[in-house]
């Protein structure tokens, strides 16, 4: 499986070991997410994934938001890591690795998204976490032309 490298990296690399290096995702800028995010999108374009073949884990990441919500609104006044939903968010890896595995293309998000995971720590990581795959999802859906 041939990708899109950058010097010796591919964009999942590349982008993967930025996160990997940050001590959380605080330290991630918005212009660097939003820039990423547009060079995974058209990364996964180019080895032709379809907006349809990502819903899955976008579907997750809303499901663990929602319940993440949820239990912030419960629980006003606890400590991050027991409204953060650390577990089901390292559950989205084998999720990860089972859609890279299926679909020709997707190793690049596997590696971002893997990375990112890790970085987790409190609310704002974990919303930050979300903008980054939101984003990524934009960014897709604007350059295959899907509807």
């Amino acid at each position: 499986m041939k990708s899109k490298k950058l010097g010796n990296l591919s964009v999942g690399d590349k982008i993967g070991d930025k996160i990997k290096n940050l001590r959380s995702l605080k330290e991630y800028s918005s212009e660097e997410i939003v820039t990423d995010a547009e060079e995974i999108a058209e990364e996964l374009k180019s080895k032709n994934v379809k907006t349809s073949q990502i819903r899955r884990i976008h579907s997750h990441i809303v499901k663990i938001y929602t319940e993440y919500t949820k239990r912030r609104s419960e629980m006003k006044g606890a400590s991050p890591e027991k409204v953060i939903p650390k577990d089901e968010l390292q559950f989205l890896k084998p999720l990860l690795a089972y859609i890279a595995a299926r679909i020709n293309g997707v190793e690049t998000l596997k590696k971002v998204l893997s990375a990112a995971i890790d970085k987790v720590q409190d609310k704002e990581d974990f919303e930050l976490f979300k903008k980054l795959y939101d984003s990524i999802l934009a960014y897709h859906r604007f350059y295959t032309g899907e509807r």
